[in-house]
């Protein structure tokens, strides 16, 4: 068994907890009881600005409302928090939109539920007192606030009125409302009470065999993750969904009224078997580098196809076009444009798309010498485990030794890549 998790128990706390404050700033997120959210920045020194950790856009400029004389403003390409007339200071607060709205490569902000409330997540919150760097060595110190009337689930546990944690990394998801939540046999979930039928059988039924399948490959769990499933609704016409993972956490969410024109059983199994397949990466799915994310997007894209092809017919049938249709996509775009050149004009599908057929070929030629794509990714992990970066030169390390040497010098050389190279990689034997 190449992976185990722990996950703190389901318990249900009426108070929070004291915590030492990191970097001088406390992060205050408060749902009040009218529905309306803020958040307050208290540093314990007066600051002259407040750098966000991560600013994928100016959402934060055009979505957060200042109460006071302050200002987000773009500096470097980072969003800024500081005063109109530049004075120092020590608290800030703005009214926040808690609505559903994508960003380039990162999680929603929030996810909203059809009763009311909210999953939120506490990375889009990070601040540093100076430029954030060396951010996995830092930690953060949130205090969520909710109605009386309201739960905050996080971490595994049920708190009520106020739950402070410490945040680190990437964050989690946090849940404010009133839903509470359901332990099955593979996770403890929080699903929204309005979720379309067709979504919410594909949750009950598709999403356990899902579950079982990753487990009896990788190993049974040893404790179960939080699933967090949402809906909104929305006659703008745009629709569509993302999902993703954080530790110990899956969570899904769906927008838009004419989604449901276009829901499909096996693309909901696609799109589950994605993300379970993220869950179960662990370390390897940790990779920072924009175009070295192929190995982890494209890998869960690859697991989610062999998961389909062996489950039933018509379900082979679907994962096989899924796999022409992103080797056809991968090849037409890499026409004109090397691999590295797509991603850095944002084109971020190309990273699921290349990233399929790299991880096809692989576990192809591996088959042929008794090997596969598990026992590779365990080794991968193992590396990390070890010390070694999540990233390409650790993969490569895994890989030189296992692939023939003319796939294995494509896949080194997959940055500047071009149709011919994939094509290639699609055929491999």
């Amino acid at each position: 068994m190449c992976f185990l998790i722990r996950l703190l128990p389901l318990i249900l706390i009426s108070f929070s907890f004291s915590v030492f404050s990191f970097d001088n700033v406390e992060t205050d997120i408060v749902k009040n009881e009218n529905g309306h959210w803020t958040v307050t920045y208290n540093s314990s020194v007066e600051v002259e600005k407040l750098f966000f950790n991560s600013s994928p856009n100016n959402s934060r400029v055009n979505r957060w409302k200042p109460m006071g004389s302050f200002e987000i403003v773009i500096e470097n390409k980072k969003e800024v928090i500081r005063q109109t007339d530049l004075k120092p200071f020590r608290k800030v607060s703005f009214e926040l939109t808690p609505t559903y709205t994508p960003l380039p490569k990162e999680y929603a902000p929030f996810s909203p539920f059809s009763d009311g409330g909210i999953l939120f997540h506490t990375g889009r919150f990070f601040v540093c007192s100076t430029l954030c760097k060396n951010i996995l060595d830092k930690k953060w110190s949130v205090t969520v606030f909710a109605p009386k009337d309201d739960y905050i689930i996080a971490n595994g546990a049920v708190f009520k009125d106020k739950a402070t944690f410490i945040e680190q990394d990437d964050g989690q998801k946090i849940y404010v409302g009133s839903n509470t939540p359901k332990e099955e046999e593979h996770v403890i979930s929080v699903v929204d009470k309005q979720l379309p039928i067709q979504l919410r059988n594909a949750l009950t039924i598709e999403f356990p065999k899902l579950m079982s399948f990753y487990s009896s490959r990788f190993g049974k769990l040893n404790s179960k993750p939080m699933l967090f499933a949402s809906y909104s609704s929305g006659r703008n016409g745009r629709y569509g969904h993302q999902g993703g993972t954080l530790p110990n956490q899956i969570f899904v969410h769906w927008y838009g009224d004419k989604l449901l024109e276009s829901i499909d059983s096996f693309q909901a199994s696609w799109f589950f078997s994605h993300e379970i397949a993220h869950y179960y990466q662990f370390e390897g799915g940790e990779i920072k580098a924009l175009e070295e994310q192929w190995i982890h997007e494209g890998g869960a894209e690859y697991m989610a196809y062999r998961t389909l092809i062996e489950q039933s017919k018509a379900s082979k049938e679907y994962a096989k076009s899924q796999l022409n249709k992103s080797t056809r996509m991968c090849i037409d775009k890499t026409k004109t444009k090397s691999f590295l050149g797509l991603v850095q004009a944002k084109d971020h599908r190309i990273l699921y798309e290349c990233g399929l057929i790299v991880w096809f070929a692989i576990d192809k030629e591996l088959k042929q010498d008794g090997n596969n794509f598990d026992n590779v990714w365990c080794l991968f992990l193992n590396e990390i485990k070890s010390g070694k970066k999540a990233d390409f030169a650790t993969l490569l390390n895994v890989l030189k030794p296992v692939l023939k040497n003319q796939t294995f010098q494509l896949i080194k050389n997959i940055n500047t890549a071009k149709a011919a190279e994939f094509s290639r990689l699609a055929l491999v034997k």
